[in-house]
Order: structure tokens, then C-alpha cells, then sequence
């Protein structure tokens, strides 16, 4: 796996695990436009655009409203999966598609309604033969089927048909069923990025270093004290230096910004390790195990010749006092579990901006694309724990130093 394949699996992890990909999770989008187009060779249509809108869970008693009388509706399966979908289209509107497959003027039509039932299956057939084209759901393929509609709410999906001036309507409808059995069969393959929709944008922001505090440190903070950076990739004295470009707080390029322009200049594929999980496991270890001679509930271990021991009021009394003692200690740990946190140290991260961008284009983009983000020498920077942003400040150099003098800060 060559670097170039390393990023984009690192930017479908992040993508995946920070649940930026809406309600059908995993599963690829509909790509309508090569739809469309491998159902206008198949039918031979010059004219005919299919759009998609008006998407809502519906309950099952208002799925086929709007559609008149009865609706002409067709069972579908993707095999080999076993729920079904469905298409339902006004009964008149049949007649009218019919007739435009048959002929494009639309001027000829079926006189009995068994021929012009016929045929909107054979169209079906069509339409089916169209998605078996596509390369986006390669494993599973669309047939016909004679199942009802499941009484139970669905995904109502409005499609618009426009063909040699003429426009129909109807839905495409999910039942809940469907929907879940069509996510667990895509949550088990890895994520696709190719067929991901283009108004999906992410939150990217662009940051120069980073200092570990900890939360005593961090509360301490206000207004016009400087903090010293553990790292900066930019040298506000002679206003030069690099900045990473990073999704989720996981740098994804080294950027450098120039009147405006904004060059990628690498891969940034280096992760920082945190020493917060050994730090817990050495004030936390696991319980020991107890010896197996002590471990023996309801053994009589009265030395031989004694006589067995009733309990009595003072014992109750003890054990009391014992199980306040364990309660105290218990209490104590807790406390010591408190200060332990506080001593971890925070990771600060220093942005110089935030910026939204859609996703397909951030997998387009690799070293030597330039982007106009507006970066030029930042003067102010924001300070964000886990892209909460906390304060402000300005980055200031001194010496061999390089902080950050706070002018906000929240606690």
C-alpha cells in the first residue's frame, strides 16, 4: 500500500469513526446521473432526466398519498437479500410512460390494459437491466417480485421523470425492514469514499503546534499570560513556516500559505502518542486475584475442638464499622482517581482557522495543489481541546521561544 492509499484509508477512518456520513450510513449513494444515462441507451430515449427530492420516513398509512386512486405499485428485491422495496407511480401516469417507451411523440398508446400492463413490466425489466450496469452496488442485483408492502413506516424517496416534455411523479419507498437489513449488509464491508455524495462537506482546520497542559495549569490561565509552545511549525518574527491541515485534530497535509494561496506541500501521516493509557494502568492495576484458601464461602474452618462461634450483637457492630472503613476506603480511591485525572496533561491544539470543505474534493486533493484558504501570516490563533475552542492569543516569538500571550480564555 503505496502513501497516496494510506491517506485516503486514514481519511475514510476518520470519516467513519467521527459518523460524518449521514443516515444510510455505510451504504453507497444513488448515482442517478449514470442511472440515467444507461436507461436512455437501453430505451432509446434522446430526452429524459430522473430527479430525486422530497425525502421523509412516512407512515405506512400515508405512504401513497398524493398518488391518486389506485396506484400502480411494484415490488422489487436486491438479491440476494430478502426485503423488498417498492415503486409506485399514479395509475394514469403508466399509460403516459408507456406510451413515451413506445413511442417518443408519446401519440400511440395500448387499448387493453393487459398489453399496456405487459409492457410497463417490460420497461420494469428495463429499468433493472439499466442499475445492473452500474458498478456501484456490484454484489447485489435488483429483480421483480409479487410481495406486498409491509405495514410499517418507510423512507419515501419522490422521483421526477421528465421525458419529451412531459413529467410524472412517483415514490420510492423503503420500509423500516429493508433499511435495516441493507445497513448490516453494507456495516460488514469497509467504508466507500467513492460513491459519496458531493454535498457531504467536513470541518477542517489548519494549525500551526500545540502545548500539553495540565487542568490546574490550564485553570490558572488569563488573560495576558504567555504560554510557552512544546512545538510551532511557524516563526511569526520572520513570518515563515508551515502549517498542517487537519480533519477530526488528525493532520492530513503540510500546508504552507503565501499571499493568500495555500500550497500542499506533503502527506502529514505522523501521529503524536499520548502516555495517558499507561498512566492509568499504573494507578489503576487490575484486581489480584484472591488465594484459594481464603476464597471458600461457607467451609467450616473452626480448629478441631472448638466450639463453633454464634454470632451475636456485638458482632453485627463490627461488621458495621467494617463496612464503613471499606466505605471510606472506597472514597479515597475515588478521590485519588480525581487528582490522578487532573494530573494528566491536556493536549492544546493552535488553529489559525477552520475551514468547510466537501468531502470528494478533499480526496482529490494531493501534494502540489494550492487551495485559497486566505492564510496568510496569522497574527491572532485560537486555543481548542478537542476542536472546542477554549481562548485566544497571539503568537509571539522570543528568543528560541515561541507562545502564545492569551487575550481570551474560558474555563
Amino acid at each position: 500500500m503505496n502513501l497516496r492509499d494510506l491517506w485516503v484509508k486514514k481519511v475514510a477512518d476518520i470519516a467513519e469513526e467521527s459518523k460524518l456520513i449521514p443516515m444510510w450510513g455505510k451504504v453507497p449513494s444513488f448515482p442517478w446521473d449514470d442511472f440515467t444515462k444507461n436507461l436512455k441507451e437501453t430505451l432509446s430515449l434522446d430526452d429524459l432526466e430522473i430527479t430525486p427530492h422530497g425525502t421523509d420516513w412516512v407512515p405506512y398509512e400515508d405512504l401513497l398519498k398524493g398518488l391518486g386512486d389506485h396506484p400502480v405499485v411494484t415490488s422489487l428485491t436486491m438479491a440476494p437479500l430478502s426485503p423488498s422495496f417498492f415503486f409506485a407511480l399514479p395509475k394514469e401516469d403508466v399509460g403516459t410512460l408507456s406510451s413515451l417507451f413506445l413511442d417518443q411523440s408519446g401519440k400511440w398508446s395500448f387499448q387493453d390494459p393487459d398489453y399496456q400492463k405487459g409492457f410497463y413490466k417490460y420497461c420494469f425489466l428495463s429499468v433493472l437491466q439499466a442499475f445492473d450496469e452500474l458498478s456501484t452496488y456490484t454484489d447485489l442485483s435488483v429483480k421483480l417480485n409479487n410481495l406486498s408492502m409491509p405495514n410499517e413506516k418507510a423512507y419515501s424517496v419522490t422521483v421526477s421523470i421528465h421525458a419529451n416534455g412531459k413529467k410524472l411523479n412517483g415514490k420510492l419507498l423503503f420500509p423500516e425492514s429493508f433499511h435495516k437489513v441493507i445497513s448490516t449488509h453494507f456495516a460488514n464491508k469497509p467504508l466507500s469514499l467513492d460513491n459519496i455524495e458531493g454535498s457531504i462537506s467536513v470541518p477542517l482546520s489548519i494549525q500551526t503546534g500545540h502545548v500539553d497542559l495540565k487542568v490546574e495549569e490550564l485553570k490558572s490561565l488569563k488573560p495576558g499570560d504567555f504560554v510557552i509552545l512544546d512545538h510551532c511549525s511557524y516563526r511569526p518574527n520572520d513570518k515563515k513556516g508551515l502549517y498542517q491541515l487537519c480533519l477530526e485534530n488528525t493532520p492530513l497535509f503540510a500546508v504552507q500559505g503565501k499571499n493568500g494561496v495555500t500550497n500542499i506541500l506533503d502527506y502529514a501521516l505522523v501521529e503524536h502518542s499520548s502516555n495517558e493509557e499507561d498512566f492509568m494502568m499504573e494507578d489503576h492495576p487490575e484486581d489480584e486475584e484472591v488465594p484459594e484458601e481464603e476464597n471458600h464461602e461457607g467451609e467450616d474452618n473452626a480448629p478441631e475442638g472448638e466450639e463453633e462461634h454464634v454470632p451475636n450483637e456485638e458482632d453485627f457492630e463490627d461488621s458495621f464499622e467494617d463496612e464503613e472503613e471499606d466505605e471510606d476506603e472506597i472514597k479515597n480511591n475515588e478521590i485519588s482517581h480525581v487528582i490522578a485525572t487532573k494530573e494528566i496533561p491536556l493536549s492544546i491544539k493552535i488553529e489559525i482557522g477552520r475551514i468547510k470543505m466537501p468531502l470528494k474534493k478533499l480526496l482529490s486533493l494531493k501534494p502540489g495543489n494550492t487551495l485559497e484558504l486566505g492564510i496568510g501570516a496569522p497574527e491572532f490563533v485560537s486555543l481548542t481541546i478537542d476542536n472546542q475552542v477554549i481562548g485566544k492569543g497571539e503568537l509571539i516569538e522570543l528568543g528560541d521561544m515561541i507562545g502564545v500571550k492569551i487575550s481570551e480564555i474560558s474555563h
